[in-house]
């Protein structure tokens, strides 16, 4: 009797962006320094902050919009009920 072993799932990451801050068309090899690395996880992270900050505020419009109606709706709820009353 074998035991089948599980493989791993080996997540894909993505490659850091290692451009530098102006462009470069000097050919040749490029060589990356540790600086670039660090500047390019900076810049990752900063984009990943942005993007869940713009997340969170498209959420918070959203339940706003809702709170919204439904104030809307209950207020002409409350006029329907005082035009039917007199």
């Amino acid at each position: 009797m074998r035991i089948r072993a599980k493989k791993k799932q080996h997540k894909k990451s993505k490659a850091l962006d290692l451009n530098k801050h102006k462009l470069d068309y000097g050919g040749g090899t490029q060589w990356h320094s540790p600086r670039q690395f660090g500047e390019a996880r900076m810049r990752k992270r900063i984009m990943k902050e942005i993007a869940h900050a713009d997340e969170l505020k498209e959420a918070e419009m959203k339940n706003l919009k809702h709170a919204n109606k439904l104030y809307n709706d209950k207020i002409a709820e409350e006029k329907k009920a005082q035009r039917v009353r007199d």
